[in-house]
């Protein structure tokens, strides 16, 4: 098991499309089926949505990075 994949996003919202993109094509690389890949990228838009908006108590940017690990079989 390892990191397959990462994403570094900024404290922004309009990172959240970029975030999207970014599991359509992880999901399609390790070839989850379509409702896994939605249900994952909905729990992932929520938690960084969330990250964002009060994870940090001072108005800097931060980095927030999302990594994927597996041990699907491809």
């Amino acid at each position: 098991m390892g990191v397959i994949r990462s994403i570094l996003l900024q404290k922004e919202r309009d990172e959240i499309v970029r975030l999207a993109e970014w599991v359509a094509s992880t999901a399609e690389r390790l070839e989850f089926d379509e409702t896994l890949a939605f249900k994952i990228d909905l729990c992932l838009a929520e938690a960084v949505t969330n990250v964002i908006d009060y994870g940090f108590s001072d108005d800097r940017m931060h980095e927030i990075v999302v990594f994927v690990e597996s041990e699907w079989p491809k």
